[in-house]
């Protein structure tokens, strides 16, 4: 008898404590989609899913929405569950609710959406890849086979040029200075005065 009541009594003992000393599930509401556990998290998302999303009181679609956000809106997370149909749900604090964790995600992991009429600089280039009936690799040789031709042209317009320089220095240093000189015309001298007339003797 003592034996059965001192079991009894610590099978009593051990469940007590089980209850008291190890974390229970949060409080689930009556017909909830989730058991109540949710892991504790602090991290930022960023709403991917086209046309927004809505957050919702408890982690399914089958409850109320309370609140609307925009694609691209920013969100903190502080916990994440999964409910009884196997879907992550992600509780925010601003605004206070559930959102899918399909329709999110990590914001390290986030890539802005391109605008409308523009395009990245490897679709621009395969466009015109395309229209022109090349390959890309085959674009890249025409573009660096044009640089080296003008590269070329350059050189040879400056190697003219030198040329040019080297020819008229060596005119004036060598050729010029060796070219005999014409002796300067002598001066023209004045034609010489007539000689004096001899006086004239008065005729008496």
């Amino acid at each position: 008898m003592i034996s059965a009541a001192l079991s009894a009594l610590f099978v009593i003992v051990t469940a007590l404590a089980g209850f008291f000393c190890f974390p229970q599930p949060a409080a689930a509401d009556a017909g909830a989609p989730w058991d109540g556990y949710a892991t504790p998290a602090d991290y930022y998302v960023i709403v991917i899913a086209e046309g927004g999303a809505n957050i919702r009181t408890q982690p399914s679609t089958a409850w109320d929405a309370v609140e609307y956000v925009d694609s691209g809106q920013r969100l903190h997370v502080i916990n994440t569950a999964t409910n009884f149909d196997d879907e992550v749900w992600l509780e925010i604090d601003s605004p206070s609710g559930w959102i899918i964790a399909t329709a999110v995600v990590d914001e390290a992991d986030y890539q802005p959406p391109e605008h409308e009429g523009e395009e990245s600089d490897e679709e621009s280039d395969n466009d015109e890849a395309v229209s022109s009936g090349k390959t890309a690799e085959e674009q890249e040789a025409d573009e660096a086979s044009a640089s080296t031709r003008i590269l070329l042209f350059v050189l040879l317009g400056v190697i003219g040029a030198t040329c040019i320089v080297a020819m008229i220095s060596i005119y004036m240093l060598f050729i010029r200075n060796k070219t005999p000189k014409q002796p300067p015309y002598p001066p023209q001298q004045s034609e010489p005065p007539y000689p004096p007339q001899p006086p004239a003797y008065p005729q008496n």
